[in-house]
């Protein structure tokens, strides 16, 4: 019930059922762009390493405080890294659309305005499997932490009443937490990228300055909203200590940073539906042209 108040939920389900039997969609997927995806895993490796070097020899201490929080942090970078793209090639794409005129012929399908620019948003996200393969740097996080929460529930199970167990309790509270926030931070930012870029194209008049827009804009949000949380833990924190009420931090962070994602994905999709003066009602259009998604080629 809950569910159909809740934005985040009500595109994510739209997203992972793609028009795959629209002509416009079909296109989009076997557009042959420039190989982003293979350069965009190649770089972010160089980048771990390189800022795991440093740390180790600049900040040893800090190098093994980032080794714990590895998975987490891995993450969240390849989650920006793959929204910022798909919010640079959507904006693109929209822009594209414009330069050639093309675009208005577009809004003419049965889909509406709408339906067309969700279908450039999906299109752009379904390219070359990226969603699936973003799902799967979510999954092995979510299966690493999930081992590490199997081993500190054991431990929790063991452990004499105390002090001891209360940390691991909040061990285990904070893992779950984490579970449950890297899948909801993955959905809820694809959600908010699409939106950055159907708004980031309609603010500029070159594809060039609307992927730069998209692609400032969703970086900014996402530096906004880790730093946001990571300010809440450690002021929270600081104020409970360790004590029982401390046990109330994870599930209070991750309800907090839920609820303001979804704030803003409700505030960034009305502004989009603004632009387009449409209603989200218009997407059923679109729904009557998806069946079981398929896996488009890699070439």
């Amino acid at each position: 019930m809950m569910a159909r108040y809740v934005l985040s939920w009500r595109l994510w389900r739209a997203l992972n059922r793609p028009p795959m039997a629209h002509p416009y969609f079909r296109r989009l997927l076997n557009e042959h762009n420039r190989s982003t995806w293979e350069r965009v895993r190649t770089g972010l490796w160089m980048v771990t390493a390189l800022l795991t070097v440093i740390l180790l020899v600049v900040l040893p201490v800090v190098f093994f405080v980032v080794l714990l929080l590895a998975p987490v942090i891995y993450a969240m970078l390849t989650t920006t890294f793959y929204c910022t793209l798909w919010a640079m090639d959507i904006a693109g794409t929209v822009a594209r659309e414009q330069t050639r005129r093309t675009y208005e012929l577009l809004g003419l399908m049965p889909v509406g305005a709408l339906g067309v620019n969700w279908i450039i948003g999906l299109g752009r996200v379904h390219y070359k499997n990226g969603l699936a393969r973003s799902l799967e740097d979510v999954f092995a996080t979510i299966q690493l932490l999930a081992c590490i929460l199997v081993f500190a529930l054991v431990g929790v199970l063991l452990s004499r009443p105390g002090e001891d167990q209360l940390q691991l309790g909040l061990f285990v509270l904070m893992l779950i937490a984490l579970i449950i926030g890297v899948y909801a931070d993955h959905g809820q930012s694809t959600l908010i990228c699409i939106c950055v870029g159907l708004i980031a194209a309609r603010q500029t008049r070159t594809v060039g300055d609307a992927r730069l827009w998209a692609g400032l804009c969703f970086v900014a949000l996402q530096v906004v909203s880790y730093l946001g949380l990571l300010l809440t833990v450690l002021l929270t924190a600081n104020a409970l200590g360790l004590s029982a009420y401390s046990l109330a931090l994870p599930p209070f962070t991750l309800l907090l940073t839920l609820i303001w994602r979804e704030l803003l994905l409700r505030s960034l999709w009305a502004w989009a539906l603004r632009n387009l003066n449409a209603t989200e009602c218009d997407l059923h259009l679109v729904a009557q042209y998806a069946y079981a998604p398929t896996r488009s080629n890699d070439g």
